[in-house]
């Protein structure tokens, strides 16, 4: 990606616990390098995602200057089904450590 900050910038290991970084951390980080996945999980690989924002359920709402993260397991594909959603393009069955399975592009 086109960054002004170039690629050189550290990778950080995914949390320790489903909790994440303390409040108090996650206000310090400013900068996260994200990888780019070469190849699809296996079923039932944690990933570790990252990025800014809030959760807003309204259109036009302001950005965040926190940045978040988020680990989910990645499931086979059978387990969509119970969900009642069908094989798609570009959607995966994931779940979240605190929700139950749910299917997110």
């Amino acid at each position: 990606t086109d960054s002004p900050m170039g690629t050189n910038l550290p990778t950080f290991p995914p949390p320790a616990n489903a909790d994440g970084p303390s409040a108090g951390k996650r206000q310090k980080y400013s900068v996260a390098k994200i990888n780019v996945a070469r190849s699809k999980p296996e079923p039932c690989t944690v990933c570790a995602f990252a990025g800014w924002g809030l959760t807003s359920y309204t259109e036009g709402s302001k950005h965040s200057n926190v940045l978040l993260r988020l680990s989910m397991n990645i499931h086979c594909p059978d387990d969509c089904l119970y969900e009642g959603c069908g094989p798609q393009n570009d959607m995966f069955c994931a779940q979240h450590w605190d929700k139950r399975r749910s299917t997110s592009k």
